[in-house]
């Protein structure tokens, strides 16, 4: 069944340019080019490649027999190959894949009259992709100047996962929770059973042991039994958790950044202590056989994205109109109601106010500020390595000139109550250690060795949204992420032939199956309703990619029914939905011809999709928002530059004494300056590259403060 296979003849096409400047010697191609930017020494890039490849491959297949058809070439070229090509003249590709904001750059560049119109390019396919699409702000993130130059297609989100075992057990150092603790584990359980087709069995598994045997938190002294911990955080979290009965309630509990930071103090306390034994009994068949760990650094907290949450929790307090945060919008003389940077971009000059009035971004600094004191009390002044400096405490994505690290590597040791990360990672929250050095107990004996364990499981686990702060409302805020695709007007002698060419491929791809088998190969999720349905119904076991079953026939075939008849406008009825399972419910492979890992059960991103997505879909709540931020190329420097000014060296988060920033608040982050943790110094340093001959930085006045 071949489905919107437009022939060549009916498609319309317009903004076809066959005299694109192009420097001498350069012959244009005569394929369609869909360019991928990254390297061949990266795996995940490959697979990206791999995956776009696939998608080609079938289009080629599928119209190749059209009068005047003209392939679609995928190549992968290195991420500073646009602006070198865009200087030396070189082809530019008909289509790539982008983040919004670094193609918003090219449109006032010497080329923005070569940047394509993905609307016009769609042609009269657009409007029904659009209908289709989760929420109208993926495609509104897209336009820039009233032009949409980036297509949504692979989406994530920034979620967070608490491990809901080690929050029992912190529970139940309290010797007023024990009973309580007892409780909300039975009612997990119950719980657990409700969702037993996502836990591949591991609920009937014993759980990871946390804490040393017999330890209890006093607010009084500690001895060999007992660590004390700040009095005036021991009342506050029996209170707090006095009130978490159900998951629901455990949601809600992480939903407050006095409560996250009430943990982090009291968990960093008995790391401090050696208060951590942790051991993982290996299976449920023989549950003598046990290993210890024992590792150097845990986190109570983690956050792979620290710009992301500036984002989220303006949204949380204020809002997003249609789930977009306008960055244009001018800061007002209530700057406590708007966002923390307003923007513009023209000629390649910058207006840039920080505002660190702004309600969300005092939610942010209170968090981040919050752990940052509470990992100055490990006195670490002198090290250089963070995990010295915030052992106990807080983790956060870094990068150094050899490594980097990412929170779901430290959420897996079973150590950390939440981290928050990209829906993309999903597989990785509960990951397994292989072959690792560990100490193995058997049937009492301990020896040293290695062994493949795994100390946080799916039933170990809930989804769910940041951490809010002040005027949230209880509200749950997602950032969507991911790149789209954008393109450059078709060039050379045949260069109609590859505009129709260019219009099939993007009404090809964003077809349902293959939306949806994109997502399944590389985690992340479609852009559209009908290929999250068939999406999901992997993710949730009703086709099991693992075993190549069919489990839920009903359920996939109402999946079916509803495609047919809202997108291809073909009512069909069950029995003939049936006869297309085996064309919609296909086994995904990897690389290696084995079931792909990240198109199986997951318990992560299921929730995500059943308690947050679905109920947005279908209008169900209210309190839930996708966000992100309009197009415009000085957001991508922006963002770019928050990263080395809180975790870089000597940024906000460093916490030595010599070269760090240990005494400096994180209100400083919007001070203007030329110090490392000024968000100032690295945007401005941006001035007199290619897409910016002047940038100007201004803060915000004091709305207190009175004029003379």
């Amino acid at each position: 069944m071949k489905k919107l296979l437009l022939t060549l003849s009916s498609v319309l096409v317009v903004g076809v340019s066959t005299s694109t400047l192009i420097s001498c010697g350069i012959k244009p191609e005569n394929e369609v080019v869909f360019m991928l930017f990254g390297t061949t020494s990266s795996n995940g890039d490959q697979e990206k490649r791999k995956n776009f490849q696939d998608i080609a491959e079938s289009y080629n297949q599928a119209y190749k027999n059209e009068p005047d058809f003209v392939p679609v070439k995928v190549v992968m070229r290195s991420s500073n190959y646009l602006d070198l090509a865009i200087q030396s003249g070189d082809n530019l590709p008909d289509l790539y894949v982008s983040y919004v904001d670094a193609a918003s750059t090219y449109v006032d560049s010497s080329i923005g009259n070569q940047v394509r119109d993905m609307k016009e390019s769609m042609g009269e396919g657009f409007k029904k992709f659009e209908e289709d699409l989760i929420t109208p702000a993926f495609m509104e993130e897209g336009q820039y100047k009233n032009t949409q130059i980036v297509l949504p297609f692979g989406k994530s989100f920034d979620i967070s996962v608490i491990n809901v075992n080690l929050f029992i057990q912190f529970m139940a150092l309290f010797p007023e929770l024990v009973t309580l603790s007892v409780n909300l584990s039975d009612n997990f359980n119950e719980y657990n059973k409700q969702r037993s087709d996502l836990l591949d069995g591991s609920e009937e598994w014993v759980k990871t042991k946390i804490f040393r045997e017999g330890l209890s938190l006093s607010k009084t002294q500690s001895d060999n039994d007992s660590i004390s911990i700040d009095q005036n955080v021991y009342d506050s979290l029996v209170e707090e958790m006095k009130k978490v009965k159900d998951v629901n309630l455990i949601k809600e509990f992480f939903n407050s950044t006095e409560n996250v930071l009430n943990v982090a103090s009291a968990f960093r306390e008995i790391v401090d202590n050696d208060g951590l034994d942790v051991t993982v009994t290996l299976n449920e068949a023989d549950k003598s056989k046990s290993v210890k760990p024992n590792e150097t650094y845990n986190f109570a907290f983690g956050m792979d994205s620290i710009d992301n949450k500036y984002y989220m929790d303006y949204a949380a307090t204020k809002g997003a109109k249609e789930g977009v945060i306008n960055v244009e919008d001018s800061i007002s003389p209530s700057p406590d109601k708007d966002f923390w940077y307003s923007t513009t971009y023209n000629n390649k000059i910058a207006n840039i106010e920080l505002n660190p009035y702004s309600q969300g971004f005092l939610n942010t600094t209170k968090y981040l500020q919050g752990m940052k004191d509470i990992a100055l009390k490990n006195d670490k002044a002198s090290s250089t390595e963070w995990r010295d400096q915030w052992n106990g405490v807080f983790s956060a994505a870094r990068r150094t000139s050899t490594t980097q690290n990412w929170v779901t590597e430290d959420f897996v040791k079973s150590t950390m109550f939440m981290a928050s990360a990209s829906s993309a990672n999903d597989i990785y929250f509960t990951d397994q250690f292989k072959d690792k050095d560990v100490q193995i107990i058997n049937n009492g004996t301990e020896i040293n060795g290695k062994a493949t364990y795994r100390p946080v499981s799916k039933a170990d686990v809930i989804t769910t949204s940041t951490t809010n702060g002040e005027n949230s409302n209880g509200k749950s805020v997602f950032l969507s992420q991911g790149r789209g695709i954008a393109g450059f007007k078709s060039n050379g002698n045949n260069a109609a032939a590859k505009e129709k060419s260019v219009t099939n491929f993007l009404n090809y791809m964003m077809q349902p199956i293959q939306t949806a088998q994109y997502g399944l190969k590389t985690s992340y999720m479609p852009a559209t309703k009908s290929g999250m349905s068939i999406y999901e119904s992997y993710l949730d076991g009703s086709y099991n990619n693992t075993s190549d079953e069919i489990k839920k026939v009903d359920k996939l075939s109402n999946v079916i029914m509803e495609i047919e008849k809202d997108y291809f406008n073909n009512p069909i009825d069950k029995q003939e939905a049936k006869a297309l399972i085996p064309e919609y419910f296909q086994q995904i492979k990897d690389s290696t011809g084995n079931p792909e890992v990240k198109a199986g059960v997951s318990s992560v991103n299921t929730a995500f999709i059943k308690d947050y997505l679905d109920p947005l879909i279908k209008g169900e709540r209210d309190d839930i928002e996708l966000v992100s931020s309009k197009a415009i190329p000085t957001t991508d420097i922006i963002r770019s530059s928050l990263k080395p000014a809180l975790t870089g060296t000597g940024g906000l988060l460093d916490l030595r004494a010599s070269g760090g920033a240990r005494e400096i608040g994180l209100d400083k982050l919007l001070e203007d300056g030329n110090q490392y943790y000024n968000l100032s110094r690295y945007i401005r340093t941006y001035q007199n590259q290619e897409f910016y001959r002047q940038i100007n930085v201004k803060i915000t006045e004091n709305p207190n403060t009175t004029k003379k």
